[in-house]
């Protein structure tokens, strides 16, 4: 821009006075000094209001963007602001905008492979909740401004207004070719739940319970979850439908619903705390017919009974799920209890290694306690139990590529070293009660997985862990 000669003051259009005025190189009242004509001033005038407030309007945006600090907000600065040509209002900030844009591109890239390396190998981190957030985009800013307070790397990569796309996932291999993008943003599978007061009278035709004792989401609804759909994929069980006292079957869609989360790669869903149900299966092999009765106590019911401080059946009434209405029964029984892995990973805030065994420990003073006779300990749960089993569950965040072996090994380290006093317990109980006579009253030690974990919780369905418990299941049942 040539220097303002004031003798043309008159020659200039009121584009180039604006930009004299805008620059500094001379004030308004220079301009009018120098006998700028009167009729061009209300013109001027105007323009130069409408100045000042794109000023203030630019400073305000500015301001929003980098409240924001992130690619989006500053490309939509530019995308307003970043304007040439005479008579144009270029943004005061467009350079910080490029310059901060250049760094955060740098932030994005070591941040998206820090992103992707996570779902590898901590895909418990991103639920469907997260993965939507990821592939979406957030635009709440406080919801954003939230998120840059957390640590994790998702939070940092949404914060800044970054997304993905579902084939990034599906390239890097995070989750198989085959998968649509419902498959990892879809919710847990949704069971029927039931309570035990619903479902009728327990059966009773000598069969053999089979019960899962563990924590809230410590993977029992899993486990049951496997074998059904082990034997339903195989042929070897045939489901016995039991009706309630206004003949429905209520017990049927539970054991659909279980059997459809490993065809979809879901989790069901945790069991409610007053939740308890049972079915009742004939499994079919080697020639000869078990008749078995799987029941699920909800993992809270558990964490009731052990908290209560009531001995043995007061301790379910306090819990008040109606599971001393199974128990009671006198068929023999299975007692498998569930040791979440999870809780040794940091995977679950929720719970710790100390406080599962604290419960697990409790669970067994409950169910030595809940019978009729002195001390309770005549007709009590573990009075009428063959077998007893420890499953550790989530034995694939025990690491890649293990043999079953290698992961049996990881599981008695783990239960020697975290759950040393639940197990001299247990063994005790079992030589007491004279349990498992054929492995020297010291309980079956198996571990559990119904896949690798994927992101979005889900899973790849793999049956091998679910086929060994199933014939562990069908080899100490008794005929019956």
């Amino acid at each position: 821009m040539e220097e303002f000669d004031p003798f043309k003051v008159n020659t200039y259009t009121i584009n180039q006075i604006l930009d004299y005025i805008i620059s500094g190189k001379c004030s308004k009242e220079d301009i009018y000094s120098c006998g700028f004509a009167a009729n061009k001033r209300p013109e001027l005038e105007k323009r130069l209001a409408e100045y000042n407030e794109r000023i203030l309007k630019d400073e305000e945006a500015w301001k929003r963007a980098c409240g924001l600090d992130t690619l989006r907000a500053y490309k939509s600065y530019l995308l307003i602001y970043d304007k040439f040509g005479e008579g144009e209002y270029r943004g005061k900030h467009v350079a910080d905008a490029e310059a901060r844009m250049a760094e955060l591109k740098v932030e994005e890239e070591k941040l998206r492979t820090e992103l992707f390396n996570a779902m590898q190998q901590k895909p418990w981190l991103f639920n469907a909740e997260t993965i939507c957030a990821l592939i979406d985009g957030v635009n709440d800013p406080d919801v954003l401004s939230q998120l840059k307070k957390q640590h994790d790397v998702a939070s940092k990569f949404i914060s800044m207004g970054l997304t993905i796309s579902f084939d990034d996932i599906v390239n890097r291999g995070i989750v198989p070719a085959n998968w649509t993008i419902d498959d990892i943003t879809g919710q847990d599978m949704a069971v029927p739940q039931r309570n035990i007061r619903d479902l009728g009278d327990f059966p009773a035709e000598k069969r053999t319970d089979i019960y899962f004792v563990g924590i809230p989401r410590g993977g029992k609804s899993s486990v049951l979850a496997g074998i059904l759909s082990y034997l339903n994929n195989t042929g070897t069980a045939v489901y016995q439908p039991h009706y309630n006292h206004e003949g429905r079957d209520l017990v049927k869609p539970y054991y659909n619903g279980l059997v459809e989360a490993t065809s979809r790669g879901k989790y069901p869903v945790s069991t409610a705390g007053d939740s308890m149900c049972f079915m009742k299966l004939n499994i079919n092999a080697r020639g000869k017919e078990k008749l078995v009765t799987f029941v699920e106590i909800s993992g809270e019911a558990f964490r009731v009974a052990a908290e209560s401080g009531y001995a043995g059946a007061q301790a379910w009434k306090a819990a008040e799920n109606g599971a001393e209405k199974c128990l009671q029964c006198a068929n023999r029984k299975l007692l498998v209890f569930i040791v979440d892995y999870a809780t040794t990973r940091g995977v679950r805030s929720d719970w710790t290694d100390l406080k599962q065994a604290q419960v697990l420990d409790s669970t067994i003073d409950v169910l030595t306690s809940d019978g009729t006779g002195p001390y309770r300990s005549r007709g009590c749960t573990f009075s009428k139990v063959d077998t007893v089993a420890v499953i550790v569950t989530k034995s694939d965040l025990m690491g890649k590529g293990l043999s079953e072996d290698d992961k049996l090994n990881i599981a008695m380290n783990y239960l020697g070293s975290k759950f040393a006093a639940f197990m001299a317990k247990l063994v005790a109980k079992c030589r007491d009660f004279g349990i498992n006579a054929p492995n020297n009253y010291v309980p079956y030690i198996l571990t559990f997985s119904l896949g690798e974990l994927k992101i979005g919780n889900t899973y790849v369905y793999d049956p091998a862990d679910s086929a060994t418990l199933v014939d562990f299941i069908y080899t100490v049942t008794r005929k019956s």
